[in-house]
């Protein structure tokens, strides 16, 4: 099994180390919409040390990537219409289930969860291929969707480009996802999970 790596977690009760952890991978504290989304979280009043941590350990651990079109690998492309369009639709709102659906129908695709922006930034499930990331929901689910929008001028500047500045948080190979699916008895917010576990030191 291929296991992410992290190069480094800066947690309040071990400190900074590098070592392998089976939770994220590699960390990038590059700046962006996202991130500035969740640091605004620390700066307000009533959250518990507990969260304040947890939003601290999400900014020091978001990597940044982008993503293209599986349509922009012939291999990818094959794969997606060959082993999991037939049998199952990206939906809007179902980015977790798309995610999780991919990365259990064809071989070698890694599950991601993180934050993108839209409008606001929010929490967000993608899809790594071979280096490759991409985003069924967005570009199956979410584009077609636009049609309906009657603001065509946002409805334009969407289809371009429906979300901007991912920061991924953590990846999963299918493996991993069936123990968190197992785990948790749903899917989806694997990363609250994922510091869960690191907070109480459990050996994944």
């Amino acid at each position: 099994m291929h296991i992410c790596l992290i190069s480094a977690v800066s947690d309040s009760h071990n400190g900074p180390e590098s070592r392998p952890h089976p939770c994220n991978i590699m960390t990038d504290n590059s700046k962006s919409t996202s991130l500035q989304f969740i640091r605004g979280y620390l700066q307000l009043n009533g959250f518990s040390k507990r969260q304040q941590r947890y939003y601290q350990w999400q900014v020091d651990t978001a990597k940044a990537v982008n993503t293209v079109s599986y349509k922009s690998n012939p291999e990818l492309k094959e794969l997606v219409e060959e082993y999991l369009l037939p049998t199952y639709t990206p939906l809007p709102k179902a980015c977790y289930t798309t995610a999780v659906h991919t990365t259990l129908a064809i071989s070698n695709v890694k599950y991601v969860e993180g934050y993108v922006t839209s409008i606001i930034p929010f929490q967000h499930a993608w899809n790594e291929w071979n280096g490759i990331y991409f985003d069924l929901t967005a570009e199956l689910a979410q584009i077609p969707n636009l049609s309906l929008n009657k603001n065509l001028e946002l409805e334009a500047e969407h289809e371009k480009e429906p979300y901007t500045d991912y920061q991924a948080i953590l990846s999963f190979d299918a493996k991993k996802v069936l123990e968190y699916q197992d785990r948790m008895g749903y899917l989806g917010d694997f990363v609250s999970e994922c510091y869960r576990l690191i907070e109480r030191g459990e050996k994944q």
